[in-house]
């Protein structure tokens, strides 16, 4: 007997709101998500693209009607469907292995997680793998940005740093691009609606933001009072500072889309740096020395979430006067001479920032 045709449906408690509101938004967006994630929704028998129906049995075989599931399945997908089941099953089991850890982040059980470490590297900063596709990244990019002015945030309590570092994110038009299409809800490995995930939390703040009216004011509550979740060592209702919290906001949503890969043990350090948020907010500067007399090149690239320039001094009076002092060429000379690692000698040599 053929199986029932049933819509394609998120993850169990992949919606953070857990509305029919929201669910009826996620399912709007159903098409963009798809994209975004990479995932082919295409039926099986025709190719019509934004299909949202799979076979009920094994929850994978798309179709855009009846009449092609039932002459695929007479076609092959019937010796086929108990197998692609298995293999759901297994991926479900192992969402929610991974799960354990988001509860843990979710609990504030982690441990304070330092600033972005700054990695040193002689080698180009080439991956082994690639987590996001570096040219869904440039759609992304390429995408519009919100439309109007954006909307103001509620204070829930000296959470004013909190709420301007949210509103930057919101118009950073690749996040908000990401954010808006509710790829995010379709692989969060989070067991169940009662488990809090930031990521979820975000999509759920740009939604408000693209379905609010234009003198409405946006709520962020669920975000604040979870920000220890964010930040272990910060204090709800406490000012707190707006840089700090970026760098851990960074790090979470970072986490959690290395979780949807497998977890960060399964990947290298710079493949690591390649996932939606790396493209986004990381970079590298590489530091590079040329020994004047044997003519040798001694490099190294430093991973960076953010540049502390220097913006005191007469020589400082834009933004790109503060790049051009902190990226200007250092001079190595007298007790502050360079060692050459190949021959030896103490020269005066150019240290040049990149």
């Amino acid at each position: 007997e053929v199986p029932a045709l049933e819509p394609v449906q998120p993850h169990p408690g992949s919606i953070s709101s857990g509305t029919a509101h929201a669910k009826q938004s996620t399912l709007r967006n159903r098409k963009t998500a798809m994209t975004v994630a990479g995932q082919d929704m295409s039926c099986r028998v025709c190719g019509a693209k934004g299909s949202t129906k799979n076979c009920g049995k094994c929850k994978t075989a798309i179709y855009c009607s009846k009449d092609c599931q039932i002459k695929d399945w007479h076609a092959k997908h019937k010796g086929e469907c108990d197998s692609m089941r298995e293999t759901h099953l297994k991926k479900m089991k192992q969402m929610a292995r991974t799960a354990a850890a988001v509860n843990k982040q979710g609990e504030g059980e982690a441990a304070k997680p330092a600033a972005k470490k700054e990695e040193e590297n002689e080698e180009a900063p080439v991956p082994k793998q690639v987590i996001f596709p570096y040219n869904n990244f440039l759609k992304l990019f390429r995408a519009p940005g919100l439309h109007g002015p954006p909307h103001g945030i509620a204070n829930t309590g000296n959470s004013c740093f909190a709420n301007a570092l949210l509103q930057c994110m919101l118009h950073t038009r690749p996040l908000a691009a990401y954010l808006r299409s509710q790829s995010h809800s379709y692989t969060c490995p989070k067991p169940d609606k009662s488990t809090w995930c930031v990521t979820c939390e975000m999509e759920d703040l740009c939604r408000q933001g693209a379905e609010a009216g234009k003198r409405e004011v946006l709520s962020a509550a669920k975000i604040t009072r979870h920000i220890k979740k964010i930040a272990p060592h910060f204090s709800p209702g406490r000012q707190e500072d707006a840089h700090d919290l970026f760098i851990n906001m960074v790090d979470k949503m970072e986490a959690v889309m290395l979780l949807e890969q497998g977890g960060r043990e399964a990947f290298d350090p710079r493949s690591r740096e390649t996932t939606l948020m790396g493209h986004i907010f990381n970079g590298w500067v590489r530091k590079q020395i040329v020994c004047p007399e044997c003519g040798a090149i001694s490099q190294r690239f430093d991973t960076k979430t953010g540049l502390e320039l220097q913006i005191t001094g007469s020589s400082v009076h834009s933004l790109e006067a503060a790049f051009a002092a902190d990226f200007a060429d250092e001079v190595l000379d007298g007790e502050n001479k360079y060692r050459c690692s190949k021959c030896k000698n103490k020269v005066c040599a150019t240290l040049v920032s990149g």
